[in-house]
């Protein structure tokens, strides 16, 4: 707990709110906000419209980050941060990286001849465009 409120209050001192994703309220009495990484009010905020969000099923336990789909691939960044959960095997890492095709689709590889491929039809969520906000935080 001792970290926790250290990293608080260096996030106060920078004007910033430290979040936390998956963890519960665990932290909330320290001064964590402990709502999701990426929630609705986060998106709408960074984008500066108001948003209507169908229902979502969350990732993980404790997850409430709105958004939550991988757009990558695991074991496939070469950056190596200490805190990443998608890298489980840096031997792995290194051989998927030989994998990659920069003239393929995908990140890693290519597609094969029984790759099923689907598409998904979205609609806009933005019901409001003409939103404001006095700050990011």
């Amino acid at each position: 707990m001792k970290i926790i409120k250290e990293l608080v209050s260096i996030a106060h001192s920078y004007h910033m709110i430290l979040k936390t994703c998956g963890e519960g309220d665990i932290f909330k009495e320290l001064g964590v906000n402990t709502e999701g990484c990426f929630t609705l009010d986060c998106y709408e905020r960074a984008w500066n419209v108001k948003l209507k969000a169908p229902k979502r099923t969350p990732a993980r336990p404790e997850c409430n980050c709105y958004l939550h789909g991988d757009i990558g691939a695991y074991d496939s960044c070469s950056h190596f941060c200490r805190y990443c959960y998608a890298n489980t095997n840096q031997a792995a890492v290194h051989q998927n990286r030989l994998l990659h095709d920069p003239n393929s689709s995908l990140l890693i590889g290519t597609l094969s001849k029984t790759a099923i491929i689907k598409e998904s039809t979205e609609k806009s969520w933005i019901v409001d465009t003409n939103y404001t906000q006095d700050s990011l935080f």
